[in-house]
């Protein structure tokens, strides 16, 4: 009797050494969120995919324990390694006023929330994400000079990603390097095609602009941009 006893728990003892090994083994093999996961993480569950009224900036470089992120007023260190973003909850008005630090662990995806009143320091360091908004008003105010006087803007209903190529009746092809806005500048829209307009991709991220000159519009779905 005793000696089964002994054996029965002999196999339970070893079932459960079998399961704690495992659990480590997933702690160590565990793949770390990268800096695109974490992103689609902060904009689902911190800002419910809803952009409006804010401004959206990333850290590129993951931030260590050693890493003091600097405020006038505060300083903050991630106990893992973690990504950092920022959100300017009233951009345009002067500082001090409602943003938010946000830490996303490298490690089990868990997000930090802080309620701050100031920037970091090193906010010229950061990414800023470009909305559709974001992008219209840099191609009108960069690429445009601010007139549309007898020129029409379009842009498409959503991003273009990565590798996409724009194409138009004719044979032009051009693909999109990172996911961007894609906007088409018609310079003369009371003239026949062919004639001078323009493709432009915005990046999201960042805001970097790349302009091709064309003659043929492109074969997609745009919505023109209306002042």
């Amino acid at each position: 009797m005793h000696s089964k006893i002994y054996y029965l728990g002999s196999i339970i003892l070893m079932i459960l050494i079998a399961a704690f090994v495992a659990c480590d083994d997933d702690d160590e093999t565990a793949v770390p969120l990268n800096l695109d996961e974490a992103t689609h993480k902060v904009l689902a569950d911190v800002l419910d995919n809803n952009l409006d009224s804010l401004l959206f900036y990333r850290y590129d470089s993951l931030i260590t324990p050693a890493d003091f992120i600097i405020a006038p007023k505060q300083a903050f260190a991630p106990d893992d390694d973690s990504w950092f973003f920022f959100v300017d909850d009233a951009p345009g008005d002067r500082w001090a006023h409602p943003c938010r630090w946000i830490f996303v662990n490298s490690l089990n995806g868990d997000v930090t929330t802080i309620d701050e009143s100031w920037p970091p320091e090193n906010l010229d360091d950061f990414t800023l994400y470009y909305t559709r908004d974001l992008a219209v008003e840099k191609v009108i105010s960069d690429i445009m000079f601010d007139s549309l006087e007898s020129k029409d803007l379009y842009y498409t209903p959503g991003i273009i990603q990565a590798g996409r190529r724009i194409t138009n009746p004719y044979g032009g092809s051009y693909e999109a390097e990172k996911d961007s806005w894609f906007l088409f500048i018609d310079d003369l829209p009371e003239a026949f095609y062919a004639h001078d307009c323009r493709y432009v991709f915005v990046e999201i991220w960042g805001g970097d602009a790349t302009v091709y000159d064309e003659q043929w519009p492109p074969e997609l779905e745009l919505i023109q941009y209306e002042e």
